[in-house]
């Protein structure tokens, strides 16, 4: 008589159990799934870290600076939006020929940048003074 006493006892358990998880899971799944507020921190970290990814790997590169038309090479200057090898060599022999770029306004000179490409990269570059003698 002892363990029908006991199984009853333990089958009760596990049916209230069972009950009380299903109640949890109906009555508090709209607190998990609620939006919250996030501070002002939290949403430009999001808005930082979906731009590093959504980014090609160029772009990820000149988010974060300019480069110096003056000194720079092939490689990097392939880093600018729209600017590819060929256009980056045009722009190489053209500060060689000036002996370095004034200004960034200079670059409008060589075929292939034109406006729409010059306000696209105007922001990622800079031309400090050219070097005397380069």
């Amino acid at each position: 008589m002892t363990e029908i006493v006991e199984k009853q006892a333990y089958g009760n358990s596990a049916a209230l159990l069972l009950l009380l998880s299903l109640l949890i899971v109906l009555f508090a799944k709209p607190y998990f799934n609620a939006p919250r507020e996030a501070d002002s921190g939290e949403v430009e970290a999001a808005i930082a870290e979906r731009l590093r990814f959504e980014a090609t790997p160029p772009e990820r590169f000149v988010l974060h600076g300019t480069i110096d038309i003056n000194s720079a090479g092939v490689e990097e200057l392939s880093l600018l939006p729209g600017v590819g090898e060929s256009l980056a060599q045009s722009i190489v022999s053209k500060r060689a020929m000036l002996k370095g770029f004034k200004n960034v306004e200079e670059l409008k000179t060589i075929k292939g940048v034109g406006e729409a490409k010059f306000s696209a990269i105007k922001t990622y570059v800079s031309a400090p003074a050219a070097a005397p003698g380069k």
